[in-house]
């Protein structure tokens, strides 16, 4: 596997800098961050946010974190633990969503080319697991596929192509099925108890 002087220097330079973070004061490093993504858990008492170091979010040169916010105090709960394995890669993080439960967060990283890596984030326990590959259109609050995950993956025809497609996946990251063809989650994520 090769990977561009671009990513390797990012590697590099996300984990010395992590490593210094995480040994001085990793609540100074959230409060110093620009939100790019924010959530609120049902009551509004504990909010959380995608930071960066640039403000510019997924996709960007910027360090990456997930931070929790309650009684007026910031906690890190995930910083970016770059690595060359796409499943494993935890930086550039990107559409943060609250489980049904409230328990856990699910959140993108970089991964591939045409696709993220789609986790889940522990919020007692802070472990996180890989799901799938893909970029996360939602989370199913309600129903019979309460907790599910739709997810939109880049396939490729047999004759040659590729296509993006919603699919709903489960939290081990087997897919249930097709739930629309195209990208647009604004019809789906409704019908699936995202209201």
């Amino acid at each position: 596997m090769f990977y561009t002087d671009d990513v390797l220097v990012r590697y590099l330079r996300a984990a010395i800098i992590s490593t210094i973070v995480f040994i001085f004061s990793p609540l100074t490093f959230a409060e110093q961050m620009s939100v790019v993504q924010h959530i609120m858990a049902p009551g509004g008492k504990v909010s959380y946010y995608i930071v960066s170091s640039d403000g510019a979010g997924g996709g960007s040169s910027g360090l990456t974190a997930i931070v929790s916010r309650e009684n007026d105090t910031n906690k890190v709960l995930l910083q970016e633990s770059p690595s060359p394995e796409p499943e494993k890669n935890l930086s550039g993080f990107y559409n943060l969503y609250l489980s049904p439960d409230a328990k856990e967060l699910f959140f993108n990283s970089e991964a591939w080319a045409t696709a993220g890596a789609v986790h889940s984030l522990n919020i007692s326990t802070g472990s996180v697991k890989y799901i799938t590959a893909g970029d996360l259109a939602c989370v199913v609050l309600s129903g019979e596929y309460q907790g599910s995950l739709v997810v939109a993956k880049h396939k490729y025809f047999v004759q040659g192509g590729s296509h993006d497609d919603l699919y709903l996946v489960d939290l081990k990251g087997k897919e249930i099925g097709l739930v629309a063809q195209g990208t647009n989650k604004s019809g789906v994520c409704p019908t699936l108890g995202q209201g």
